[in-house]
């Protein structure tokens, strides 16, 4: 039986790690910034189209969100609609 992919992004994040421990018989395919930038739709193009997934859980996150978060708003929040 083939598993529908299942696309993480902030595959380094708390929640991912959550997630991975769980231990779930699903096809996650968790991804961090080390592999796309995900302010560039571009990126986010092709790593969609490499993995060809059902669906796409979006939960990267700025490390020390709320630091960076007072300096570089408009990034902070890019990175969270995105």
């Amino acid at each position: 039986m083939n598993k529908e992919k299942i696309i993480i992004t902030g595959g380094k994040g708390r929640f991912a790690n959550t997630l991975r421990s769980f231990k779930l018989n699903l096809n996650f395919i968790f991804t961090s910034k080390s592999l796309h930038n995900i302010l560039k739709i571009s990126s986010i193009k092709r790593y969609i189209k490499k993995h060809k997934p059902k669906y796409l859980m979006h939960n990267a996150e700025l490390s020390r969100s709320m630091n960076i978060h007072d300096k570089q708003i408009s990034k902070s929040i890019d990175i969270k609609i995105k």
